[in-house]
């Protein structure tokens, strides 16, 4: 969602979790720990020209105006000159991995059919990483993520 206020345009993702970690934060005001992926902004390029942007920009736990992912993504927005977007802010390590994983496992199935099958598909991908998918989807459900 695109929304504009006092001039500025300011991008929303459709995909929010854990509404109380997330910031409003100036493009202008971050930075970035890696570098851009040449072969992957093509793809985010046409993925957020059909789908907009799907999920918050994570920044570095330990730094509020450091990207740790969502590099192609700010330089998209950026290009298309954004002000400002809705970042998370995580609070270890850990839940910052967490929300990467959530953010591939959204631009892989967005959008999503039949949540179910999905939940069957992507339960081993998920199991590696020791998360049990049908818990998850229990755990949106209830709000208790969201």
């Amino acid at each position: 969602m695109i929304e504009i206020i006092n001039d500025k345009k300011i991008a929303y993702p459709k995909y929010i979790f854990f509404k109380n970690r997330i910031i409003k934060k100036n493009l202008n005001e971050l930075t970035l720990l890696h570098v851009p992926i040449p072969t992957s902004i093509s793809r985010v390029k046409k993925e957020m020209s059909i789908h907009g942007l799907l999920n918050p920009i994570v920044l570095l736990h330990t730094k509020e105006n450091v990207i740790r992912m969502g590099t192609n993504r700010f330089l998209e927005l950026k290009r298309q000159n954004f002000d400002e977007t809705l970042c998370y802010k995580p609070i270890s390590g850990d839940e910052a991995k967490f929300m990467q994983i959530i953010g591939i496992f959204t631009l892989r199935n967005h959008p999503v059919k039949s949540f179910l099958n999905l939940i069957e598909k992507e339960n081993k991908n998920f199991e590696r990483y020791g998360i049990n998918i049908k818990n998850f989807y229990y755990l949106i459900n209830e709000n208790k993520l969201i």
